[in-house]
Parts: structure tokens; C-alpha cells; sequence
């Protein structure tokens, strides 16, 4: 079957790290789909949900488990499979996916603005705030307090094997934020100087737990024995129903802890490089959407019943 050049420029993307945030990816990945089926040529509905399905496959397989994209993907499989069904032209369901896709990703975008904008109303003047890995919408709350004026200090984790945190400390400072670089292993020497620790999400469960990046569950952990407010901020379209979601992620790259010559010369040496962990509900003070602030357990519940 055919693959779309888009198609294969975002996957090259992720896998030279160039893209970071599931948002990011799955605003792209969203923007190469719209383009791929507008070029599609196919003689009917049946093979162009051929197709459409194909190119949602192969993002699916090359991307890493988003649950963002997973439900973006299945909102336009269940659009095109509809548009064959009422018997709809070929161009008119090209132009019907397309456009979903690119009003999808807008809608990602615009979701994490108004996160941006409720996140930066909770955040207190003065306030010294923790963070980890690296977050879009993490960066959009605290770019956007800036610029209501208020005067926070950011701290970052160096998010070690791939040291993400690099990324957004970088960016934190490029945008005039006072922001301090530290090793993972430091999150508790500094926990007594913060206010709340923020972090964003690869995925909300239906028990108000959260998956991120490996590390989360940890701070979240040092953050509750010290009384510290753990927040979350993470758009209501990372809910997903699937409780064995973790299991979806591979182990990253073994050789960014340790080269593949010193892997080889010991025998009785083994690498372990999770990507993701688990924090659940109890850890969390809150989570703020697009749709404003939540217990978790609580917009579990509004999420499962919508």
C-alpha cells in the first residue's frame, strides 16, 4: 500500500527525538494524515478506507503509544467508516477526514491555551514551582503566569537518560523565566523550597492515576511525605478506559545508560530503561483541563460518563 512522504516525515521526527510532547506529535502526525488522504488516489469509498485505515497504522506503529493520537485516530476511522456507509463520493470523504484531522489538531491546540490560562491562574506570585521531563503545556501554564506578571521561580529535573528536561529548562530561560537545572536524584534536597510541583500526563486512567514520564510517580511521592501540592495539567483528551496502558510502552534505548561495548563485556550486567510510570490518584491534588480543575477521581468520573 501506499505511504504518504508526510506519513514518513513524522515518524523520522520522532525517532531522531525531535519531537517531544504527545501533543506535538499528535498535532503533526494529525496535519501529515489530513495531507495524505487529500492526495490519495483511489477509484472507490471501500479503498480509500482502505487506505485512510493503512495511514492510520502505520502512525499508530511508528509513533509511540500517545493515547491522544489513539483517540484522534479512532474519532476519524469512525468518520470515514460513517461517510462510506451514507454513501458518500470519494472526494467528499477525502475532504470530510482531511478537514477533521487539521480541525482536531486545532482543537489540541486551543485546549492547551485555555489549560495554559487556567493553570496560570492557580499558580501563586512568588511561588517556586518543581517540574519534570519535558511538558508543552507545563511550559504554556508557566509562560503565560509570566506574563500575567507574576514572579515564580521554575525548577527542573534533568530527566535523565534523555535529559528532556534540558529541552524545557533551555526554553524556560530563552522565555525570560528564572528557571534552575537539577539531577533527578536532587528532588528531595530541593522539595523543601517548593510550592507545587507540575507535571503533565501521556495518559489519565479511569481511576484518576496518571502515566508520564518515569520519575513522576517518585517526585509525586516525595511531594506528598513533605505536604507539597502535586498538580497535574493534561488535556481531557488523554482519558483513556485502557487500565493496561502502561504495558503499551517498549523500554527505551538500553544504551543511553550504558554503551553497547561495556553491555557486551559484561556478562552478568543487565540495563533497564522504562519509559513511563504510574502515579496514582491519591498522590495527585489536582488536575487541571481545558475543562478547569478536577480532583482526580472526580474527573475520572465526568470523563467515563460523557
Amino acid at each position: 500500500m501506499y505511504v504518504h512522504s508526510a506519513i514518513l516525515e513524522v515518524a523520522e521526527r520522532y525517532r531522531r527525538r525531535k519531537v517531544r510532547s504527545s501533543s506535538e506529535i499528535t498535532k503533526e502526525a494529525l496535519i501529515a494524515l489530513g495531507r495524505a488522504v487529500r492526495d490519495l488516489r483511489v477509484s472507490s469509498p471501500n479503498e480509500l478506507l482502505r487506505e485512510v485505515k493503512w495511514a492510520c497504522f502505520l502512525l499508530e506503529k511508528q509513533c509511540p503509544p500517545v493515547v491522544i493520537l489513539s483517540n484522534c485516530i479512532g474519532k476519524l476511522l469512525s468518520l470515514a467508516e460513517r461517510c462510506v456507509k451514507e454513501g458518500r463520493m470519494v472526494e467528499e470523504i477525502k475532504e470530510s477526514v482531511s478537514r477533521e484531522a487539521e480541525k482536531l489538531s486545532w482543537e489540541i491546540e486551543d485546549a492547551i491555551i485555555r489549560i495554559g490560562g487556567i493553570g496560570a491562574r492557580e499558580v501563586g506570585d512568588g511561588e517556586t514551582i518543581l517540574t519534570h521531563a519535558y511538558s508543552l503545556t507545563v511550559f504554556t501554564v508557566i509562560r503565560e503566569a509570566i506574563k500575567r506578571g507574576k514572579n515564580i521561580r521554575v525548577l527542573v529535573t534533568e530527566t535523565r537518560p534523555e535529559f528532556e528536561g534540558r529541552i524545557l529548562a533551555k526554553k524556560l530561560a530563552r522565555n525570560r523565566v528564572p528557571v534552575t537545572l537539577i539531577i533527578d536524584s536532587a528532588v528531595k534536597h530541593y522539595m523543601s523550597e517548593v510550592d507545587r510541583v507540575l507535571v503533565g500526563a501521556s495518559a489519565i486512567l479511569s481511576d484518576g492515576s496518571v502515566i508520564n514520564r518515569i520519575g513522576t510517580s517518585t517526585i509525586a511521592s516525595v511531594a506528598r511525605d513533605l505536604g507539597v501540592k502535586f498538580v497535574v495539567v493534561a488535556g481531557t483528551y488523554k482519558f483513556t478506559t485502557d487500565t493496561d496502558f502502561s504495558s503499551k510502552f517498549e523500554e527505551r534505548d538500553l544504551t543511553l545508560v550504558l554503551p553497547e561495548y561495556e553491555l557486551e563485556e559484561e556478562e552478568f550486567l543487565t540495563v533497564r530503561n522504562p519509559m513511563v510510570d504510574l502515579t496514582r490518584a491519591e498522590y495527585i491534588s489536582e488536575i487541571i483541563t481545558e475543562k478547569g480543575k478536577f480532583k482526580p477521581r472526580q474527573l475520572a468520573r465526568l470523563l467515563s460518563t460523557a
